[in-house]
């Protein structure tokens, strides 16, 4: 369907054949890691724990004089200490099996990827022909590096997040065999990265969209659009446009780096908006949203969450029925949570503008909107309707 269209910088092919078997070897070494927390971590955990019910045992039968009831008692504790045993040795046969399917399932061992590498079988069967860029010459290669450390140095992306790095040139190299291809073949460009450092224009911490200053030179050298997103925003775009069959599943399991689970933040999907009765009388405009797991998934937990004005609405850029990320809060009334930001690429366009009511549902009158200190609600115009709503939360 796209396969075709498909091109590859040949920077990025060179630090994949760079970095393919050290990143291999890591990804080996941390599931050996955690294959040996199953083993010799939970051992000494449950020894830890084993001697500490010996340890009440001595204790339950130090005064006891009468040596059948001791004997019982010592009988019971080291029943129990042997049901532990069991237990913990059922258990980590349990979870030595399923980290060993975790990792068969989501990594190659790496003396397969030294022998025969799937992926890159998989790549080579792609990039045919002209679908990899040019290695430059040595001369043009030093020219590019050059104007790269001098971006990075200006703090012009893409690239300057990785300052630190003993070379930083990496991600400038690519952009400029963008410009190239994009001038040269007078097409507009759409770039895959999960590269987020410094590429993306975020609002509240969320994408929005490539830089815009990128998107800027891109329109000055070549003449041509830009845009780019995440390897899982586009397949979720290839399946939404393209009708490509891409399953949830597998959008999850490559799920990029920015995304919830590693932010700190949770994730949630606004079931609805509404208008939440307080007992002054006001109309609290809140959304009604699902709790999700880092990979999106319903928790079976629904939360109410204020929305504190409508310039705040308009400035976060939340739709009706978006999901979004929020973060838990110090409340009146114990932890509450904000919304921190919607999570663009997963709209599917039911999502709508959120427009406040306009009359009261309850008696048909004006509701007009109070704004005081930084917090906006809606009241009802009708006196003795409000008077019916106070009456009907009070004590």
């Amino acid at each position: 369907m796209v396969s075709h269209r498909i091109w590859v910088p040949y920077q990025a092919a060179l630090e994949y054949q760079r970095n393919r078997l050290a990143v291999a070897s890591t990804q080996q070494k941390v599931h050996e890691t955690i294959a040996a927390l199953a083993d010799g971590g939970f051992d000494a955990v449950h020894a830890e724990y084993v001697r500490g019910v010996a340890e009440l045992r001595s204790k339950a039968v130090k005064e006891v004089r009468d040596r059948e009831v001791r004997t019982a008692i010592e009988w019971e504790f080291d029943n129990a200490i042997e049901s532990l045993n069991k237990a913990q040795s059922k258990c980590v046969d349990n979870m030595r099996s399923a980290l060993a399917k975790i990792r068969q399932k989501h990594t190659i061992d790496f003396e397969v990827v030294k022998a025969s590498d799937p992926v890159r079988a998989a790549l080579d069967e792609i990039l045919i022909e002209d679908r990899v860029g040019n290695r430059p010459s040595d001369e043009e290669y030093e020219k590019r590096k050059v104007l790269a450390n001098e971006r990075i140095a200006a703090g012009r992306p893409p690239g300057y997040a990785d300052v630190s790095k003993d070379d930083a040139t990496g991600d400038c190299l690519i952009w400029f065999e963008l410009l190239d291809v994009a001038k040269n073949s007078s097409t507009p460009m759409l770039y895959i990265t999960d590269d987020v450092k410094d590429a993306y224009q975020k609002v509240r911490g969320q994408i929005v969209g490539p830089d815009v200053r990128l998107v800027r030179e891109m329109r000055d050298f070549s003449g041509q659009d830009y845009h780019q997103t995440t390897l899982d925003g586009f397949l979720r775009l290839a399946r939404k446009h393209l009708r490509a069959t891409v399953s949830e599943d597998t959008i999850r399991t490559i799920e990029s780096t920015h995304k919830v689970g590693e932010t700190g933040l949770l994730a949630g999907k606004i079931k609805y908006y509404a208008t939440a009765n307080s007992s002054n009388g006001a109309r609290l405009p809140i959304f009604v949203i699902d709790l999700l797991d880092e990979k999106l998934a319903p928790l079976g937990e629904m939360v109410a969450v204020s929305i504190p004005s409508r310039e705040w609405l308009n400035n976060s850029g939340i739709l009706d029925k978006d999901y979004v990320t929020l973060k838990r809060v110090p409340g009146n009334f114990g932890e509450g949570y904000q919304i921190v930001g919607p999570l663009v690429d997963r709209r599917t366009g039911e999502e709508k503008a959120v427009r406040y009511p306009e009359n009261c549902n309850a008696c048909g009158s004006r509701l007009i909107l109070i704004s005081r200190e930084g917090r906006e609600w809606l009241e009802c115009t009708d006196e003795p309707c409000r008077e019916r709503l106070i009456e009907s939360l009070g004590p």
